[in-house]
């Protein structure tokens, strides 16, 4: 399986988007890459994007039966 998350390790130092973004955590990395491998042969691949408050959204886009979108926010603390 092609981990969907390679390249967002560069986001684990504060400012990574030159904007004043928070790291994202190892641990959150791994915790959504767990959530993916649940959950991607069921719903597909999802939109991925950092956030600047150091988490990890993963979207399924709308017209995926039996939800119309389905959003996860991973976030730590």
């Amino acid at each position: 399986m092609i981990d969907l998350l390679t390249g967002y390790e560069k986001c684990n130092e504060p400012n990574w988007d030159c904007y004043g973004a928070e790291p994202i955590r190892p641990e959150l990395l791994n915790y959504a890459r767990l959530m993916l491998a649940g959950m991607r042969d069921y719903f597909g691949v999802p939109d991925i994007a950092p956030g600047g408050d150091g988490s990890i959204g993963l979207e399924w886009p709308p017209n995926r039966p039996p939800f119309s979108m389905i959003i996860l926010d991973f976030l730590s603390d």
